[in-house]
């Protein structure tokens, strides 16, 4: 995206809408309208959208394999798997922007 300019993009398969603004040099700003069964549309965060993040085969493994252990190990687990699925959501919204931009 050039600095300053803004892009507006259709709704996908009736469902979503994103729209990415370059504010400043280095720094974006995404806003995604979600459209429900209800009909009703939605501004939320990127990370706030309802993507099923993919599953560790490595974290899997390890879980099934170890006793579940204390409730903190179980908390900070849990807290990892929803960091990598931040961080999954984070990376197909900046491809499925750049993969727009390109056409």
């Amino acid at each position: 995206m050039v600095n300053g300019s803004e892009a507006e993009y259709e709704w996908k398969e009736n469902k979503i809408c994103l729209k990415a603004e370059s504010l400043s040099e280095g720094y974006n700003r995404i806003t995604v309208k979600v459209r429900g069964a209800d009909g009703i549309v939605r501004t939320m965060k990127p990370w706030e959208v309802n993507v099923k993040p993919k599953t560790s085969t490595l974290v899997s493994q390890r879980t099934s394999q170890k006793p579940k252990g204390t409730r903190l190990l179980q908390s900070l687990r849990r807290l990892w798997n929803l960091i990598r699925a931040i961080a999954e959501i984070q990376n197909q919204t900046t491809r499925y922007l750049r993969a727009l931009c390109r056409k």
